[in-house]
């Protein structure tokens, strides 16, 4: 973390922790990788997840353009198989992690557990769920 966030800056950090409450999210709505859901579908719904924090945040505080920018540097570098320790393969690529990222700021949380927009990311090749893709998961925040 330190590593990264001298090269990205601290909102690099925020969107690494925003991703990982993400995942968390995933959890608790009963999306799980591997399960009822791609690898790359769940990493993608935690950079989904991760931008809506960030609408948040700017909705109270107000982010400077230059820290939308850094923000969207720092999805843009977890996804490039040049400058990052993560595999564009299972988190997605560069645009793809934007284009999540992106969804989460400007649609908020709902699209993050729609399955159409989920399925726009298909599995690996060679990679099953144990269950039909959705099954299982909330597709809302009724009970959370």
């Amino acid at each position: 973390m330190d590593a990264y966030s001298e090269q990205i800056g601290p909102v690099g950090s925020a969107f690494i922790i925003g991703h990982e409450i993400g995942h968390h999210i995933s959890y608790l709505l009963g999306w799980i990788r591997g399960v009822n859901m791609s690898i790359k579908q769940n990493e993608l719904q935690a950079d989904c997840f991760s931008g809506t924090w960030a609408s948040a945040v700017d909705y109270v505080y107000g982010f400077t353009s230059d820290e939308l920018n850094a923000a969207s540097q720092a999805v843009i570098s977890t996804g490039s198989p040049i400058s990052t320790w993560f595999d564009p393969t299972v988190h997605g690529t560069a645009s793809q992690r934007l284009t999540a990222f992106e969804a989460g700021f400007l649609n908020g949380p709902f699209v993050c557990v729609d399955p159409a927009w989920l399925g726009q990311f298909p599995l690996a090749e060679g990679e099953t769920l144990k269950v039909p893709f959705g099954e299982g998961a909330q597709q809302g925040f009724d009970q959370h």
